[in-house]
């Protein structure tokens, strides 16, 4: 099984294609420039069961020390 897509910054494009085509295939890269598209890619119904849509809002967390 292992991994089977990447999610990289649009600016290590270049260094992907540094590496040996061999090691390349069969993997999917996916180049973002911002946060809102890994939501997109990563966090999809048919990759994670029950997946929430992100409305773009930062979330809050209340944590006591």
């Amino acid at each position: 099984m292992g991994m089977k897509e990447i999610i990289l910054s649009s600016k290590n494009k270049k260094d992907v294609q540094e590496i040996k085509e061999i090691y390349r295939n069969n993997l999917i890269f996916h180049y973002v420039d911002r946060v809102d598209e890994v939501y997109r890619l990563a966090i999809q119904k048919d990759k994670i069961p029950d997946a929430k849509v992100w409305d773009g809002s930062l979330l809050s967390t209340n944590r006591e020390a």
